[in-house]
């Protein structure tokens, strides 16, 4: 009697904070997707030029003159766009990855959440090296970023992506088998009977592709982080180059990055279009084998599953980032152009 108390205790505790932890992500995740700047007023930056080519020159002439107001002037303006270019990084990061990450710990085993934080250090680490894939050669400053949002969009990244999505399901404990389907994920935030079904069948979803929801949500990653081995500009005007910072100072009705990303989406989805239909011949080129509806019914089913929710996830991600997180970075940079003043 008092070990069926204390289990039903200990599942109502748990549940309750399943659910305060869910609704906190719920609430922050809203939050970043209304405003992603998290920026009311803009009236203390006053002194950014929306033109970094046109900031070089600014550099030259304010060095050679030694002024220190304009020396102060320019490296407030340089720090306030820098920061604002951090936005892209920063927002992805916890939208897209640290609150995904925080919510499957809820449905997963404590040993599986560890193979999940590996995905998108993976993808940091890919996009790294992604600056030794192509011949470094001399670009001029128009040509080189949409040199690098090609190659963050290649076919390397996409089947690299396809196949670390088709791991992460082996990795976080599951089979494709029928009897391996996670069916107490259903009340890993309930108690009692479930008044509907799409709910309990939601959290066994999430359970079961939790690694290929984050494999998704991390794809922006390759556009944003990706960067050349030499700096965008020389090393005597000291510019670290980034994608995300150029990405902040290009025009605000470029469609560059929404081409990048849409191209990297298009081919990772035909990366696991490809792996599904793999899975389709093989179940009908041995459909009258002995474990066919133990083996290959089972991982057609799994495999087709997995390719309705990573495209799902995928068109989500598409409107936040693209719609939602880039054109709020264009319109905030369309104000600041409107302020200020040029400094050159």
């Amino acid at each position: 009697m008092h070990a069926y108390f204390f289990a039903s205790a200990r599942h109502w505790i748990r549940t309750c904070f399943s659910r305060a932890v869910l609704l906190s992500i719920t609430v922050v995740f809203a939050r970043l997707c209304w405003s992603p700047l998290l920026i009311e007023s803009i009236e203390n930056l006053k002194a950014v030029h929306p033109n970094v080519p046109k900031l070089r020159s600014s550099h030259r002439t304010l060095s050679e003159s030694n002024t220190t107001s304009g020396f102060r002037l320019y490296m407030k303006s340089i720090n306030t766009l820098a920061g604002a270019a951090c936005i892209y990084s920063s927002w992805t990061g916890t939208t897209l990855i640290l609150l995904p990450l925080l919510a499957s710990m809820i449905f997963l085993n404590e040993v599986h959440i560890f193979p999940l934080v590996a995905i998108p250090l993976t993808f940091a680490m890919l996009s790294y090296f992604l600056q030794d894939l192509a011949k470094q050669a001399n670009y001029n400053e128009d040509d080189l970023l949409a040199r690098h949002l090609n190659q963050a969009s290649s076919w390397q990244i996409a089947i690299a992506s396809g196949l670390l999505d088709n791991l992460s399901f082996y990795m976080t404990g599951h089979q494709t088998t029928i009897v391996g389907i996670p069916w107490d994920a259903a009340y890993a935030a309930y108690s009692g009977i479930h008044t509907t079904h799409w709910l309990p069948a939601l959290m066994v979803v999430v359970h079961l592709y939790a690694g290929s929801i984050l494999v998704a949500s991390s794809l922006p990653l390759f556009i944003i982080l990706v960067a050349p081995k030499n700096g965008l500009w020389t090393r005597t005007d000291r510019f670290c180059y980034s994608t995300e910072f150029a990405l902040c100072a290009i025009d605000p009705k470029s469609v560059q990055f929404g081409y990048a990303f849409d191209r990297l989406i298009w081919r990772f989805f035909t990366c696991k279009a490809i792996m599904t239909f793999g899975s389709v011949v093989s179940a009908f080129l041995l459909r009258r084998h002995l474990m066919v509806w133990k083996i290959f019914a089972p991982r057609l089913l799994f495999s087709s599953l997995s390719l309705l929710v990573s495209g799902s996830v995928l068109i989500f991600v598409r409107v936040l980032v693209v719609n939602l997180l880039h054109s709020s970075v264009a319109e905030l940079r369309k104000r600041l152009s409107e302020k200020t003043t040029p400094i050159y």
